[in-house]
């Protein structure tokens, strides 16, 4: 029997993904790892195991006696920071993943070092500064001729980004999360809020699909964290803005990756980030729910198995909704059923 190891089991992206490997019809036996000892009552794996932080030098044993003992084949991460060590030191552990390369996943985490490698390049991208000390954040509100100005950690999950202007607030913010030489201010873009994610195989795009998120209701700021709504779309320059926008920094992609864009006035979309080797927390249960089980082709694609590929570009119908909120369970609604029947005031 196949053997998928997925990491952060007891979180909500992995918790999709083993949903995922559920709805596969190939049995499969399920084991998931998790760093929280409360989180991993909420994994629905067949066996669950604690594991030590990936930034741990005890990580790579904990999960190779894992991986060892019950016979993984393949193993799934779930978050950035399992990512990026296994992308390093992928032959540190007896079992396949579908990951990009170490280098490639390094630069895409980081956004100052992304914004700078799209400098030269045809990708737009917001105007964006590295704030090292107060006097950095002065001449960026100074320099940035917008209303807002957007600031932000530029590591895995660094702190919440915000939109702002006040010079003495800003500084408070960075100086609270303790962020100099390590956040951002950029010109704050109020257009469409988009993203596209493409699965790649050896440098070959295999599907990809873009989406727009509507609503953040349960996120302390906007543009932070997984929207409650969002929307399947079907967008030539979306598609192909996220391709190029990966194989820009990758010269031979491969697994999963989503770009986020934000528009400006002219709703034309800039990169903000990219996300490599993991699904978000919406893409893996919405498009589940449409019947797009990524997670199985990513399986499919460590083990160099065939598998029937979807669509390359707009994988999924344009005007689907995807509605959640916590401790509600998810809806999929099309634009019509909205229009017809919508909740009126």
């Amino acid at each position: 029997m196949l053997t998928v190891l997925v990491t952060g089991a007891g979180g909500n992206i992995g918790a999709s993904m083993i949903r995922g490997l559920c709805d596969w019809n190939r049995s499969v036996h399920i084991v998931g790892t998790d760093v929280s000892r409360y989180y991993c009552f909420l994994s629905q794996a067949d066996a669950t195991y604690r594991v030590p932080p990936a930034s741990d030098e005890a990580y790579f044993d904990r999960l190779s006696e894992i991986v060892e003992r019950e016979s993984v084949d393949v193993i799934v991460p779930s978050n950035g920071w399992e990512v990026r060590a296994l992308s390093q030191h992928s032959e540190t552990v007896p079992a396949v993943t579908a990951l990009p390369q170490g280098g490639a996943v390094a630069q895409f985490q980081d956004k100052w070092r992304l914004s700078q490698a799209f400098a030269d390049k045809n990708v737009q991208t917001p105007k964006t500064i590295l704030v090292e000390d107060p006097s950095d954040v002065k001449r960026a509100v100074d320099n940035i001729p917008t209303d807002y100005i957007w600031v932000r950690g530029i590591g895995i999950k660094d702190y919440p980004g915000r939109k702002m202007r006040d010079l003495s607030r800003i500084v408070d913010w960075i100086d609270y999360h303790d962020g100099w030489g390590s956040s951002t201010v950029s010109t704050y873009l109020p257009g469409d809020d988009l993203t596209w994610l493409g699965v790649y195989d050896d440098g070959t795009l295999v599907c990809s699909q873009g989406r727009k998120r509507l609503e953040y209701g349960e996120s302390r700021s906007w543009g932070t964290g997984a929207p409650t709504v969002s929307r399947t779309i079907h967008r030539e320059d979306v598609n192909e803005l996220g391709k190029r926008s990966i194989e820009t920094v990758d010269n031979a992609p491969h697994g999963v990756y989503f770009a986020d864009f934000r528009a400006d006035e002219d709703e034309v979309p800039h990169l903000t980030e990219v996300n490599p080797g993991r699904l978000g927390t919406t893409s893996s249960a919405f498009y589940l729910h449409m019947g797009l089980n990524l997670t199985a082709l990513l399986v499919q694609i460590a083990l160099e198995e065939s598998y029937d590929a979807p669509p390359t570009f707009n994988a999924l119908p344009a005007g689907f909704h995807y509605i959640s909120k916590a401790n509600c369970d998810p809806v999929v609604v099309t634009d019509e059923e909205i229009e017809s029947e919508g909740f009126e005031p």
